[in-house]
């Protein structure tokens, strides 16, 4: 089935073009998305040092592993942010903004984010919703991040216990090449296809 290009779209590193609101399984490519997370910071830009999404996600990919959680959900934590290679990052402060303002644009941003999850998970042969756990690790992992990235004093607090989890704030190449290896592995231990 072709696209119809009159709708806008972006090309993804590997030079496909993507329709960011008419994504098909297709276009979930395991490269784009480390290629992409490994370049977008987190807290839209403001840590001293860059802090890509790619090292938040291979972050709690360890934690889940390191808890002793099933193949399967390690995978599913390190995927997590996986729309954000075609959504990008918005900040919670951003999206509670949108949420209160114009509630109407933040369902549909929201809806398309998680159809691009579901074709992720499809994708990968996860199951969707993923595991309650990968929420409350990415809730967890923002109190290790914060304390790390902009130090103690901050006014910034976040519900539950850090992940205890070391932060790195690898280069972006780096970041890139630490997720790959995670996906490759995770996906050999599962006896699956990259």
């Amino acid at each position: 089935m072709s696209k119809d290009t009159s709708k806008e779209w972006g090309m993804v590193h590997s030079g496909r073009r993507v329709f960011p609101f008419d994504v098909t399984v297709e276009d979930i490519n395991i490269d784009d998305i480390c290629h992409h997370l490994g370049n977008i910071c987190r807290y839209n830009g403001a840590p001293d040092d860059f802090y890509s999404v790619a090292e938040h996600s291979s972050h709690i990919f360890d934690a889940l592993r390191r808890d002793g959680f099933a193949p399967e959900v390690q995978l599913e934590g390190l995927l997590h942010d996986a729309p954000e290679y075609i959504t990008q990052d918005m900040t919670r402060p951003r999206k509670n903004a949108l949420k209160s303002r114009f509630p109407e644009a933040y369902e549909f941003l929201k809806q398309n984010e998680e159809d691009i999850g579901k074709l992720v998970a499809q994708k990968f042969g996860l199951p969707w919703p993923y595991h309650p756990k990968v929420d409350e690790y990415d809730g967890r992992i923002v109190n290790d991040e914060k304390s790390f990235i902009f130090g103690p004093g901050k006014p910034w607090t976040h519900g539950g216990q850090p992940l205890g989890v070391d932060i790195h704030c690898w280069e972006p190449s780096v970041a890139r090449r630490q997720m790959r290896f995670r996906f490759y592995k995770i996906m050999r231990e599962l006896g699956r296809d990259g």
